[in-house]
């Protein structure tokens, strides 16, 4: 089964999942019943244990499904059921990147023109008139566009190609498990 955990401080889990399950729904039963991918996300919060890198975001580990009940125990909403898993691992697989980012002129064409929709007469004589203020606007836009660090940033769906293909072309442990 494929597993993924999040975490305070660690890097996005729930757009990832998405991504992988929806663009291949058969990831979730990798391993059968007697092992599990576990997909964790590594720290982006200063001197952490395992630091998020541009190659390496996730780490990958064949993990056994009684170790994610263990890990549940320890699960404190700050990585401890992830060091739990990285301690108990079966096998490491792996890690995957970090997703691409959408450029920012990309993600601003996809945003629609700007309006002065809810503005009354007053606030755009305010601002200079009409076209100042449609300036002004677009200016703003501009600055949270280029300053967003929202999971909306990243092509999570390239990223789950490349994903996909990474987690198919590992191979699963056999022989005896713990």
């Amino acid at each position: 089964m494929l597993r993924m955990y999040g975490f305070d401080g660690g890097t996005p889990t729930h757009r990832a999942y998405r991504a992988i399950t929806e663009m291949e729904p058969e990831m979730q039963c990798l391993g059968g019943e007697r092992l599990d991918l576990t997909v964790l996300p590594r720290w982006t919060e200063y001197r952490s244990p395992r630091p998020a890198r541009e190659d390496a975001w996730y780490d990958l580990l064949w993990t056994d499904p009684a170790d994610q009940v263990r890990a549940g125990e320890f699960d404190d909403g700050r990585g401890r059921a992830a060091e739990v898993l990285c301690e108990q691992a079966v096998a490491r697989a792996g890690h995957l990147p970090m997703p691409p980012v959408i450029p920012v002129e990309t993600r601003l064409a996809g945003a629609g023109p700007v309006t002065l929709d809810g503005m009354s007469e007053e606030e755009i004589t305010l601002w200079g008139g009409r076209e100042k203020a449609l300036e002004m606007l677009r200016r703003r836009r501009r600055i949270a566009v280029e300053g967003d660090r929202t999971t909306d940033i990243y092509d999570w769906d390239e990223w789950a190609r490349r994903a996909i293909s990474v987690i198919t072309d590992l191979t699963v442990p056999t022989g005896r498990l713990l």
